[in-house]
């Protein structure tokens, strides 16, 4: 499955931009991050960048420490609280996910809705030596693909509607709407679906929903390979591999009462 582009920077504010590239630089770089190594780093006026570490640190999400570097501070907690909920689930299906994956050779991966995103929450790389990976945080639109398709079988025909024709234009330059009820549909009869090289000819996909304790659709669960590991003719033993994992990571659910983030 190939993702939606990122967000362009177009019609965005630069000053917000160049801010949340500082929080990342903060929440990654080890070494110097006194204003002028920040500054040279995210390529911009030293006093741009004293400007925002200021407003940053008078909202207490960046702390000033000794010899003029800077750390993110607690005051960002209360905004990473929404993401626990969800961080938790991932942790919780880890387990389930590397079963899967040393079963049936296959990358896999956990994805959440968030809006109209489908969003990786947990991932397990397949152990051999060329394998899809699937990357952690990767976000792409609920159109594109067999996970976009599970999250999207839990909701009203209406509102799949809507999010469809709310889809940006470069969604539909390999499929119709048409291909994601399909889809859908086949999520609904058989309890999976299958994505075979719609936006990456090198990628297959299948995916199945994990419920929660209420019946809702927590995440989707989904093997990736290359189509020699999942042809068209020979799903079947993937699918059950899958669908004997969607049954084990529901028991965690059922156990827990945890569902999945925001919608």
């Amino acid at each position: 499955m190939k993702p939606t582009p990122a967000a362009s920077e177009k019609h965005t504010i630069p000053a917000v931009n160049k801010a949340v590239e500082l929080l990342r630089v903060l929440a990654e770089e080890p070494g110097e991050t006194t204003t002028k190594s920040l500054a040279m780093l995210l390529g911009i006026p030293r006093t741009t960048c004293y400007r925002i570490l200021r407003s940053l640190v008078a909202r207490d999400w960046v702390r000033p420490v000794e010899g003029g570097r800077h750390v993110l501070s607690l005051g960002l907690l209360p905004l990473l609280k929404p993401l626990r909920q969800v961080e938790h689930l991932g942790e919780m299906l880890q387990p389930v996910l590397e079963d899967l994956t040393d079963r049936a050779q296959m990358s896999s991966k956990i994805t959440v809705q968030q809006s109209y995103s489908a969003v990786t929450i947990a991932r397990c790389e397949s152990p051999r030596r060329t394998s899809v990976a699937a990357k952690l945080g990767a976000s792409f639109h609920l159109v594109y693909g067999s996970s976009g398709a599970v999250l999207l079988s839990d909701l009203k025909t209406e509102e799949v509607q809507s999010i469809i024709k709310r889809a940006p234009r470069e969604c539909w330059e390999r499929e119709q709407p048409a291909d994601v009820f399909k889809r859908i549909k086949y999520v609904q009869t058989k309890g999976w679906c299958a994505d075979l090289g719609t936006w990456n000819k090198s990628v297959h996909a299948i995916s199945a929903p994990l419920h929660d304790g209420k019946g809702g659709i927590a995440a989707a669960i989904t093997l990736l390979g290359f189509p020699e590991e999942l042809p068209p003719s020979r799903l079947a033993g993937p699918a059950k591999l899958l669908l004997e994992a969607v049954r084990q990571g529901e028991k965690y659910l059922r156990a827990t009462g945890k569902a999945s983030g925001n919608k």
